[in-house]
């Protein structure tokens, strides 16, 4: 185990934190089984050491997480091979939009194992903007991840047509729109 992580969950413990979420992993351009098995190793080495700690663990994925080997995106094998009870998944549905995939499915699929999500919008290309105003879906989106049980609905985004203040409040709206914040 990495000092390091120790350290960070030590931290956390301190804190009073619930959730340690492993935000990235590195990916080669085109990875292969054993990469998967490295990740599968490392995440359950992880999620072991957070349970031990009294915190639950989580993975936030991205785009490279559904590129495919053996006809599965990295993500399934993830989630087969890291075990449930150890492993909880953040998913975030901008990139698995943005991967070609559809979030819905995915929020389906795995609805069992996420306990948040990261709502990341895009609009033209790979650039993001305010929930709600892209081409992710979110009205339908936020009301399936409310079906399916999940606690926390996490804005991200990155670039910003007006001010980073103004882009957070018309996020805020979106959600208090939909009678999710007062």
């Amino acid at each position: 185990m990495l000092p390091r992580f120790v350290a960070q969950l030590e931290y956390a413990k301190e804190a009073e934190i619930d959730f340690i979420i492993t935000p990235w992993v590195p990916l080669p351009e085109e990875p292969a089984m054993e990469d998967v098995k490295h990740l599968v190793d490392v995440l359950t080495n992880c999620a072991e050491k957070a349970q031990e700690m009294g915190m639950k663990y989580g993975f936030h994925n991205h785009e490279d997480e559904f590129k495919l080997i053996e006809g599965k995106t990295v993500l399934d094998h993830l989630m087969e091979q890291v075990p449930k009870e150890l492993m909880t998944l953040e998913l975030n549905l901008g990139w698995v939009h943005m991967a070609g995939y559809e979030p819905e499915v995915y929020i389906h699929k795995y609805k069992d194992r996420i306990t948040m999500i990261h709502a990341r919008d895009f609009n033209h290309g790979r650039k993001d903007t305010e929930i709600g105003r892209g081409k992710v879906g979110y009205d339908k989106l936020i009301q399936t991840a409310d079906s399916a049980g999940i606690r926390y609905i996490f804005a991200e985004q990155e670039q910003f047509a007006v001010s980073s203040f103004e882009s957070a409040q018309n996020n805020y709206d979106y959600f208090r729109k939909l009678g999710y914040v007062q």
